[in-house]
This record gives C-alpha cells, structure tokens and sequence, in this order.
C-alpha cells in the first residue's frame, strides 16, 4: 500500500468515528426542527410551563391571575377589572368605591351615594364632602330641599307647618301671617301665632267684628240683642249708602230715611239710632239702596265716590 492510500484511509476512519460518537445509536444527528408546538395546534408547547400554568399562544401565563387570559387563554378583563382566582371582577380606583355590585362610586360628590353606598341625596340636593346639602335658603326636609322661607309645611324650619287657627294662612318670611279669618272668626289681638282666636259671632266686645262692643253682653251670630241698644246691624266696617252726588238715583236720600229702610229691611220694626256718617270709600262696605225694597248688597265703597254712607244703626 502506498503512502497516499494510507493517508486517504486514516482520514476517513476518524470522519467516521466523529459521526458515530454523536449519536447513541450510531446514527447521525440531523439538525432539529422542532417549532416548539408538540402537537401543531399553535398553542406551544404546554410541556414547558409549570404545574400552575398554561401555555397560551407560546406563553406560559397564570389563568387564575392573568387578566389577558383569566380563566383561560385569551379571556380578557375589562378596563375597571381585576382577574381572581379564574375569574374577572370589577375593582374601583382611588377614592371611589363598589357599589351596588356593578359600579364604582366617589362617596364624596355622589348623589346615589353620598357618604355611604345606597345614602340618596333627595330632590334638588347635592353631595358635598359625603354630605347630602341643599342651596342657599333651603334645608334638608325628608330628605328634599324645601325653601323654609315659603313652605306652608315647612315655616322657618322643618316640620313647622302654617296652620294659623280659623283662618287662612301663607309663610312669608319664614313666618306664618293671617291672609284671612274664617267667618265669625277675627284676628283680634294682632298675633298671627294665635291665628283669629276671638268669636265674633258671640264675644259681646267683639260682635260682628274687633273691637265692636255690644251695649250688654247679649252677642248673637255677630249682632248686640237686648237693652236699650236693640240690634246691631253694621259691624262697624259697613254701612248703608244714601244721598251724595255721584249716585243721584239713590233712593233714601238721607241718612234718617236709609238707617230705617236698613232695619226694615233687615226685617225689624223700625230704628233705634245711627252713628257715623262718611264717605263710602272710607268704609269697607256700602251697601245701596235703589228704592225702599231694592238694596244692592255688590256695591262695594264707591271708589272714591262721594256718595254717602251711615253706619251704627241699631234697630228693634
């Protein structure tokens, strides 16, 4: 054998032996593959995640914890969501809290839930620092806001109701004034905290009307009976119209003739006396007669007319 052929031999003696050393079985190795998806289904290969984890799209993630894959690849939370334990709960930022189950709430400005979950703020009512509050004016009252300068219900605080006795009544102020007494009702002593506490259908000193004192203590349904007086029949607020310039048709004409037609017609016998005389516009009431059986009850006071009244007229 010549040198050369010797050479060549030894050469490809140890070329063989370094292919056979790299594989047990005398195979050689080709170079590997493998994309890392086992079983080609993309999802990676789930071989190489631990015990507590799942390989989602060649990533081995916590499904309890992920909120990318919560409960299972590719499950996403939501923006204001948490993932626990598998599954996808709503938590509320900084200062806000849950309420309700659903929402996150700044107890501090909420109306639906002021201070508190589930604290309502009422009609017109604003939530300030956790507190439900009402604008200037105004107070919390069952839980509305009530203007308590002009709530009937609500006079100068809550629960203080404007119910003047006998009478009509409006808050004006925060207080309760008398608008108007209830018939044979008066406001007599001037305090609407009392309402119209006398009875001017019996109150002999006040009959018909404050400040009306009968001759005896003898008032019935707002007139004087008895004594030498007689009856009443003006409150000392009215009168009966007779003569006077503006109304020249006015049928009594004088002051004598009207006070008799007046008790006439008023159904008594004839009249005692009568007092005042004025002008009708300085009279709550006149009360006009056409002719002796025709007295107009509507007339009113004349508007500054001139025409004449009487009143005080006492009859029997």
């Amino acid at each position: 054998m010549g040198p050369l052929r010797a050479a060549c031999l030894a050469a490809f003696s140890l070329a063989t032996a370094a292919c056979l050393s790299s594989s047990p079985l005398g195979v050689p190795e080709l170079e590997s593959t493998d994309s890392g998806d086992g079983d080609g289904d993309g999802d990676g290969d789930r071989a190489q995640c631990s015990d507590l984890e799942v390989s989602c799209g060649g990533e081995c993630t916590d499904v309890e914890n992920d909120i990318l894959h919560c409960g299972g690849c590719f499950s996403e939370c939501g923006s204001s969501q948490d993932c626990q334990v598998g599954g996808c709960v709503s938590v509320c930022g900084p200062g806000t809290e849950m309420c309700d189950g659903a929402s996150c709430a700044d107890l501090s400005i909420d109306t639906d839930h002021c201070g508190r979950c589930g604290n309502t703020c009422g009609a017109d009512a604003f939530c300030d620092a956790g507190v439900c509050t009402c604008g200037s004016g105004e107070e919390l009252c069952d839980g509305g806001c009530i203007d308590i300068f002009t709530d009937v219900n609500n006079c100068g605080g809550c629960g203080i109701p404007c119910e003047p006795r006998n009478a009509f009544g409006v808050c004006e102020g925060g207080g309760c004034a008398v608008v108007e007494c209830d018939p044979g009702w008066g406001d007599c002593d001037g305090d609407p905290r009392s309402g119209c506490e006398t009875s001017t259908d019996g109150d002999p000193l006040n009959c018909g009307g404050c400040g009306i004192a009968c001759p005896t203590p003898d008032c019935q349904t707002g007139l004087c009976l008895g004594g030498p007086g007689g009856v009443r029949i003006t409150n000392g607020r009215d009168a009966y119209g007779h003569h006077g310039a503006c109304e020249g048709w006015n049928g009594c004409r004088n002051a004598d003739t009207c006070a008799l037609w007046a008790c006439q017609y008023r159904g008594f016998m004839g009249v005692v006396s009568w007092g005042r005389q004025d002008i009708c516009g300085n009279f709550d009431e006149c009360y006009l007669f056409e002719d002796q059986n025709r007295l107009d009850e509507s007339w009113g006071n004349g508007d500054g007319c001139d025409l004449m009244g009487v009143g005080d007229i006492i009859c029997f």
